[in-house]
């Protein structure tokens, strides 16, 4: 049986309504690539920041 949104708030579930029929989530498709790029990049220089650290311990610097 689905519940009403009423009884879903009174068990406290929270209650995320669904978009808009008109919604085109295309539109927002470029601006998370975009998130995701410089993620990406901010990971690669943790990356080789990191293997410089550990080839300098090693001594290999």
């Amino acid at each position: 049986m689905i519940k009403s949104k009423p009884e879903l708030y009174r068990a406290g579930w929270s209650y995320i309504p669904p978009p808009p029929r008109y919604y085109d989530w295309r539109r927002d498709l470029a601006e998370r690539e975009d998130i995701f790029e410089e993620g990406r990049d901010i990971a690669r220089d943790l990356e080789l920041k990191l293997k410089s650290k550990i080839l300098s311990l090693l001594g290999y610097s």
